[in-house]
């Protein structure tokens, strides 16, 4: 394992540690949510939608 990758995981971990700060969650979702607008669902759900997208995307950095 070279420094490059040492210094890559140093980073990832901070990202995953700041993704999973629930402030940092909520006001990044209501964000998105204020931006999306999909006519056919109403924001309630767009918000389960991105909420479930978010938690997909922690899961996924972790598994990296």
């Amino acid at each position: 394992m070279g420094k490059g990758d040492k210094l890559d995981d140093i980073v990832m971990d901070n990202v995953i540690e700041l993704l999973e700060k629930k402030d940092l969650k909520n006001k990044l979702i209501k964000k998105l949510n204020d931006a999306v607008d999909i006519p056919l669902i109403n924001e309630k759900t767009e918000k389960k939608v991105l909420d479930k997208i978010y938690e997909l995307l922690l899961k996924t950095l972790k598994e990296l």
